[in-house]
């Protein structure tokens, strides 16, 4: 028998989509954060890599409640290769223009439509699902969101007095930004995934 779930999450799947993709984004950073000359490949083809894999972890946890509804190609595949091309197309743009944003906005802004791109690019290969726009707008928000936290985790209790504080309480800050900001994720796209 094939597994079929609404495109709906129940309240345990929806816990299970939010915590799984804030693993998934807190071991995408923890990678893409490795020290440049212990990496095997150049930092933007390295943090591509590390982007084009929480696109299969993304697509895995979508397909794992709905496997039936997928249109064209498997959703891992669609997760890598919409997350792979959005940060190729975003550092293309980005390199290329500057917008003049204050500091605080500064990475908001291209992290927002980075997540905004991708996920609304992903949902094209959701037969069941609600509006692109929708993906579009939860997306931005999840990603936006995220990212403004994560800052301000870390403007707040990181830079103020790194010189104080040891390792182990570094990487502790460290980990509450990031699974902070994979909770936004997480919830962005479960929202997006509960409307029909």
């Amino acid at each position: 028998m094939q597994r079929s779930m609404s495109l709906r999450p129940e309240r345990v799947t929806g816990v299970f989509v939010v915590l799984s993709l804030t693993l998934g984004f807190v071991v995408t950073v923890t990678l893409s954060s490795i020290q440049p000359a212990l990496l095997p490949l150049s930092p933007d083809a390295w943090w591509t890599w590390c982007v084009s894999g929480f696109g299969v972890w993304y697509g895995l946890t979508i397909q794992f409640i709905r496997t039936p509804s997928v249109r064209l190609i498997p959703l891992p595949l669609a997760g890598a290769c919409t997350f792979a091309l959005t940060q190729i197309l975003m550092v293309f743009v980005f390199d290329r223009v500057s917008l003049g944003l204050p500091y605080y906005l500064a990475p908001v802004v291209p992290t927002a439509l980075f997540g905004g791109m991708s996920i609304a690019v992903f949902s094209c290969f959701i037969k069941e699902r609600s509006s692109i726009r929708f993906f579009l707008l939860l997306g931005c928000l999840g990603f936006g969101l995220g990212q403004a936290i994560d800052i301000s985790i870390r403007d707040t209790f990181l830079l103020p007095s790194i010189a104080q504080l040891n390792d182990t309480a570094i990487a502790a800050i460290k980990l509450i930004a990031q699974s902070c900001f994979g909770l936004c994720v997480g919830f962005g796209s479960c929202i997006a995934l509960q409307r029909q």
